[in-house]
């Protein structure tokens, strides 16, 4: 007989995060947190609107800070470019 895996409880204590709460922990906007949503951030849907649990959240934070995606480190003898694509002295 297999067994089947269920996924972890989550407490009925811990508060959903609305889409603008979670923006202001992170202190970006709104439309910030919609893009991060779309590439991945976990959500559940109720009645047509984004939640965000707690927990669910600073997990998916601690990833990007473990796997930053998309970054290139500068090799050393390399300068490094500001936002105007400029090289930095």
């Amino acid at each position: 007989m297999r067994k089947s895996s269920s996924p972890t409880p989550v407490p009925l204590t811990t508060p959903l995060l609305t889409v603008e709460d979670a923006a202001q922990v992170l202190k970006v906007s709104r439309s910030k947190m919609y893009e991060l949503i779309h590439k991945g951030l976990p959500t559940v849907k109720i009645d047509g609107k984004r939640r965000i649990l707690p927990t669910a959240l600073a997990a998916w934070v601690q990833e990007q800070a473990e796997d930053p995606a998309g970054s290139t480190p500068v090799r050393s003898g390399q300068k490094g470019r500001n936002k105007h694509g400029k090289a930095c002295k």
